[in-house]
């Protein structure tokens, strides 16, 4: 006697993130002591560019299980920051070509 194959579960459908959901996971990050936790780094180099990093570890929270997870959550933060700080404006005065 065979046993039926169980049938594969859907993934719950997922929320687009909201400007709130960022900074909640963000400020749940900085709570959190050790090393091993995602983080957000901003610096601003000598052409006046705002430079973003974004790490997301799996296991920060529910929602974060797989790598594809939290390269899904990277992304969207980066993205925001981008927006938040986009590159300046380039102009003949400082150097660049027209």
């Amino acid at each position: 006697m065979s046993v039926p194959p169980v049938p594969a579960r859907e993934p719950a459908p997922r929320r687009p993130l909201r400007q709130r959901d960022i900074l909640e996971a963000f400020l749940a990050s900085l709570q959190r002591g050790g090393q091993d936790h995602s983080s957000v780094r901003l610096t601003r180099n000598a052409r006046g560019e705002t430079q973003v990093e974004v790490t997301v570890r799996t296991g920060d929270t529910a929602e974060i299980v797989t790598v594809t997870d939290a390269a899904t959550r990277a992304r969207q933060v980066y993205d925001h920051l981008c927006g938040l700080y986009p590159l300046p404006q380039s102009s003949p005065a400082n150097g660049a070509e027209q």
